[in-house]
């Protein structure tokens, strides 16, 4: 068994250093640079074009608009806004813009970043649901006073706060399981360590986010045979 496994090891490893060689597609010009300007467009897309920030700006100026689907709306919009920022802008930068997928944006936003990964999808759902309890009720049950209930502003924000609350907490682990992996001064990789804690996470709240899991693990493994090739 000892020796299966040094063979599967070292064929690894070859496979990983030809790949140090040749570089991957990312890394080429003509890949690279549309890959850039798409991202630039689905940023500002998110961020201005569909609407985000001026749905907050005009629900926050206007008084007529505060209404309970508005608020609720307000907080998807705001959700929206932090993929802009916390996403779609970071994998522009390290995924496109530098060799390897290097993390060039240092460990504080490493963690945000695989949190952010995980809790806007949560935090989104969860607004998702109140908007639907709260158009069943009106359109259903709207003499019910369960109905004139949850329109009140103090339920509203009672809801948004637990809808908030619930996924940051829920999201937590995966935060206090991101490591910043350092290879050189100017080599690093953000990914998310092998421990239980992973797992139980992963059977607890779903699969959310394995994809780039598996890609920020192949991005680590190839910095570390990369770097131990350089360094024998």
């Amino acid at each position: 068994m000892a020796t299966i496994s040094n063979v599967t090891t070292a064929i690894m490893e070859e496979d990983w250093v030809d790949l140090c060689d040749e570089g991957s597609l990312l890394d080429q010009d003509a890949v690279r640079f549309p890959l850039i300007l798409i991202y630039l467009f689905v940023f500002t897309l998110c961020l201005l074009v569909s609407g985000n920030f001026f749905t907050i700006v005009v629900i926050i100026l206007h008084p007529t608009m505060r209404t309970g689907t508005n608020y609720f709306l307000a907080n998807l919009a705001l959700a929206d806004l932090l993929v802009a920022a916390f996403c779609i802008l970071q994998n522009m930068v390290h995924v496109v813009g530098f060799d390897h997928g290097n993390w060039p944006l240092g460990e504080a936003m490493c963690y945000m970043y695989v949190f952010m990964l995980h809790f806007i999808p949560c935090l989104s759902v969860g607004i998702l649901v109140c908007v639907s309890i709260e158009k069943y009720l009106v359109f259903m049950h709207p003499f019910s006073k369960w109905t004139q209930q949850i329109l009140r502003r103090r339920i509203r924000f009672t809801m948004t706060m637990a809808t908030w609350t619930l996924s940051i907490a829920s999201n937590i682990p995966y935060a206090l399981n991101t490591r910043l992996y350092r290879f050189s001064e100017t080599a690093a990789a953000c990914g998310r360590t092998d421990t239980i804690l992973r797992l139980v996470v992963y059977f607890a709240t779903g699969s959310v986010g394995v994809d780039v899991h598996e890609y920020r693990h192949d991005a680590v493994e190839k910095w570390k045979l990369c770097d131990y090739r350089d360094a024998t």
